[in-house]
């Protein structure tokens, strides 16, 4: 599903094949909206092989945007989810974000040096990084409960706090933020996952298609064309669920957006979704107030998001 932006720290991996046994769907592909069930992205992506314990494997290469995060595209092969794996090496569950948490985020904010952040590293160990890693742990497992295919890794879904400063103007060597990104396959590279903000003041979720290659783009508007209807129910559910897809200029920046329309697609003829051909990321998002992050709740408020953004994900996984 998130959203998203940012790079990865610590832990293990809880499969979902249990979600291969939900009943086959009608995805936007057929013009209409899916069953309640989550099935999994990918065409064909179904049942693994009679007691194999695996999903089926995807394979992606990844590309870094110009805002840094990794993007996902195909190629390279991936190894498929184990039906069971380790259990998590943390030993503690989360049970929300610390005030000293957020602290540290607007020290940073603040004092953006090496001679600041270097004294006070094992505290962001502590208050940050830990406890992000146990709820990409939780909230994995409570998504595996509740059959939606999405997942994270403890090591590979949080992001790091160093930033890759080679080609930025803005030397600043540390993020402001705490981050981490849970897809179907537990990659950071797969677009269609949930994105989890954590910045004093600007702590959201998101469900994100986050600036998606160029084919899969293309298949995206394709399939926007040729079923506008099917399209335009799955904003309404989204408005429904107060969880509406963000449109060109509704940050107050239309840079992830087109000026105009892309080639072969007519404004006139699309009516009322026409913005939204001019996207290159699918995303929807949802506030957070300091308070909720710092609760053990915010692993069910994870789980509402995907069960609420949906009709997103089957949209967009139909198409991989």
């Amino acid at each position: 599903f998130a959203g998203g932006h940012v790079v990865g720290a610590d832990g293990a991996a809880h499969s979902l094949a249990d979600v291969l046994k939900a009943p086959t769907r009608t995805t936007p592909s057929s013009g209409t909206l899916a069953t309640p069930d989550f099935v999994g992205p990918g065409r064909g992506f179904g049942r693994s092989k009679a007691g194999s314990g695996r999903l089926p494997s995807v394979e992606y290469t990844s590309r870094r945007s110009s805002s840094g995060m990794r993007v996902g595209s195909t190629s390279r092969k991936r190894t498929p989810l184990r039906a069971c794996e380790e259990p998590s090496m943390l030993g503690t569950s989360f049970e929300g974000f610390s005030p000293e948490a957020l602290r540290l985020l607007r020290g940073v904010a603040r004092n953006n040096d090496r001679a600041w952040f270097a004294p006070r590293k094992e505290r962001f160990e502590t208050e940050l990084f830990a406890p992000m890693r146990a709820l990409v742990h939780d909230a994995s497992e409570a998504l595996a409960r509740a059959k939606i295919p999405i997942r994270g890794d403890e090591k590979k879904s949080v992001f790091r706090i160093y930033r890759d400063v080679r080609f930025a103007h803005d030397k600043s060597p540390y993020r402001t933020n705490a981050a981490a990104y849970l897809s179907y396959d537990g990659g950071r590279d797969t677009p269609g996952g949930i994105y989890i903000h954590i910045e004093p003041g600007k702590c959201f979720l998101s469900v994100a298609f986050y600036r998606i290659e160029k084919s899969m783009l293309e298949r995206w508007r394709r399939a926007m064309a040729s079923r506008p209807k099917a399209f335009a129910r799955v904003l309404a559910a989204l408005e429904k669920n107060s969880l509406p897809l963000q449109r060109p200029g509704d940050d107050g920046d239309d840079g992830d957006a087109l000026v105009r329309m892309p080639r072969g697609y007519d404004a006139a003829e699309l009516g009322a979704i026409a913005p939204y051909f001019r996207l290159r990321s699918f995303c929807a998002d949802r506030a957070l107030t300091d308070a909720e992050i710092g609760s053990r709740a915010l692993v069910d408020r994870i789980v509402t998001l995907a069960k609420d953004a949906k009709p997103l994900l089957d949209f967009g996984w139909s198409l991989e």
